[in-house]
């Protein structure tokens, strides 16, 4: 199905493409032999026959980017061969109004910088199809970095880029180390990538919330960007502290409307001063019943951070069971709190 924007371009470059030819009749009399205007202004309507072939063909990127390849030939084509090109120029219109859509089958042009694939040139595509499925599912990312096939380790770094947790882009850091140059310049794109994601959308969620300032889920939507940008290791840490004190600030009224405004705030705190984050964390237990066992779990883990590992044990006597149950515990997780339980109970 062609695509909705194609059919008023398509009959804007015919609309030109007779406007040239009608600029070129005084060409096609001279040829005919019957002028009926001076040579001069016959040569300046030939001229501005190929400028309007110029502009016929849709603009793509820009009019006079190097990349937009069917201006240029038509007003060429137009220009060199009187009449003739012009006609020639306008049946291609015609016959083939959206062959600008098919550029990937005759471009042979350099890509920009977004546009870049970090694993062309790497084999067939069902090898890097293969070799990523590797990274993710069979290694951990962070091993295949560690190893020595520079295509496994682009497809790490694509990998990492992509997860964007704070463990994941520590291992895009480290990889700005590698002794491979190309594969440092990749670790390097990929983090300059990953800040401009970030900063692309703390953008946008700032212009929503002064578009609709007593929204509150755009609010909250804005600061948990701010907060996964300042944990995310990309800033120094005094602009990161910086960022998750203003964060904690805006929440602290946002966290009396809404309970996934506190449970924000608690995370922002523990970033800062996880002693003062006890606080936030008694009241999560207290009013989100859904996700208690998930609070009950930040509660020890919190608890033995601060090595109070007489409220561990006990923590984990009253909670038993429940320190792996709630939705969105992976199997291994649930796993990893049953022994700890067992330990802490019975150790």
């Amino acid at each position: 199905m062609s695509k909705p924007e194609r059919q008023p371009s398509s009959s804007r470059a015919l609309v030109l493409g007779l406007l040239a030819f009608l600029l070129e009749t005084p060409v096609i009399s001279v040829l005919i032999g019957r002028p009926w205007l001076p040579g001069g202004w016959t040569v300046l309507f030939h001229a501005a026959a190929s400028v309007v072939m110029f502009f016929a063909p849709p603009r793509e990127k820009g009019y006079l980017r190097p990349t937009r390849h069917w201006g240029e030939p038509l007003c060429l084509l137009t220009l060199v061969a009187p009449g003739a090109g012009c006609l020639l120029g306008l049946s291609l219109l015609a016959l083939h109004p959206d062959a600008h859509a098919d550029r990937d089958a005759y471009r042979f042009e350099e890509d920009e910088a977004e546009d870049v694939n970090w694993l062309a040139g790497q084999g067939a595509a069902s090898d890097i199809r293969e070799q990523l499925a590797d990274a993710r599912d069979v290694i951990p990312a962070a091993d295949a970095l560690l190893g020595r096939d520079p295509a496994l380790k682009r497809g790490a770094i694509e990998v990492l880029a992509q997860i964007r947790s704070p463990e994941a882009i520590s291992w895009l850091l480290r990889a700005r180390t590698d002794p491979d140059p190309e594969i440092r310049f990749y670790a390097t794109s990929a983090v300059t990538r990953v800040k401009r994601d970030y900063d692309a959308e703390m953008g946008a969620a700032q212009a929503e919330v002064v578009q609709r300032p007593g929204d509150l889920s755009k609010q909250l939507a804005l600061e948990r960007i701010r907060y996964e940008y300042a944990r995310s290791g990309l800033l120094e840490r005094a602009t990161a502290v910086s960022m998750l004190g203003q964060c904690r600030e805006r929440l602290g009224t946002l966290a009396d409307h809404d309970v996934d405004a506190l449970g924000l705030l608690f995370l922002a705190q523990r970033e800062i001063d996880p002693a003062a984050a006890l606080e936030a964390l008694e009241r999560l237990l207290r009013v989100d019943s859904p996700t208690r066992s998930r609070w009950l779990r930040e509660r020890v883990s919190l608890a033995f951070e601060l090595e109070r590992y007489g409220d561990v044990r006990k923590l984990v006597a009253q909670a038993g069971e429940r320190l792996a149950e709630g939705e969105g515990l992976g199997q291994r997780e649930a796993a990893d709190w049953r022994s700890a339980a067992l330990w802490w109970s019975h150790g």
